[in-house]
């Protein structure tokens, strides 16, 4: 997601707010006040707003007017919707106001028995869906899984590889 270019130049980048700091006479160091430009303005809960996907209108930030009588400039916008949590600009309400829940799953079954008498086959485990994502949490892993697995019993047909011809 990229900000409206009208907002962008609002909010200086973190090299561009570089602070000398003078201890001493001899040394200077370098502080980034990246924390504090970094602080979301404002909640879901206070504008009312959850979006579904991706939607840049569902954006909560004070007032533009703000900025020029008086506002903090550190004022950064976050968003109310899905795609924040992939983005990392949700406000900090967001999963809980909006309701934000992950996939639970079970534990998985025990390994199958192999589904050959002879040779080689396939062994297989599975889980289940105990709650499905919702608004924008995490989707559901993998529900079965399979390996290989070979008998010990040699098969009546199957040459026998460990003579030679």
């Amino acid at each position: 997601r990229q900000r409206p270019a009208q907002l962008a130049d609002r909010y200086p980048r973190c090299h561009d707010v570089m602070r000398n700091l003078h201890v001493g006479w001899l040394v200077v160091l370098h502080i980034c006040c990246c924390d504090r430009l970094a602080e979301p303005s404002g909640t879901c809960r206070d504008s009312k707003a959850c979006c579904r996907g991706r939607d840049a209108s569902c954006v909560v930030q004070k007032d533009s007017s703000e900025h020029s009588t008086g506002g903090q400039a550190n004022d950064v916008p976050c968003y109310c919707d899905e795609a924040c949590l992939r983005l990392g600009d949700c406000c900090p309400d967001f999963r809980k106001f909006c309701d934000v829940r992950d996939c639970r799953v079970s534990r998985w079954t025990k390994w199958s028995t192999c589904d050959v008498i002879c040779g080689v086959g396939t062994t297989t485990r599975t889980r289940t869906i105990i709650s499905p994502a919702r608004n924008g949490g995490k989707p559901c892993p993998l529900l079965v899984e399979k390996r290989g697995c070979t008998s010990l019993v040699k098969c009546e047909n199957s040459p026998d590889i460990s003579k030679k011809s």
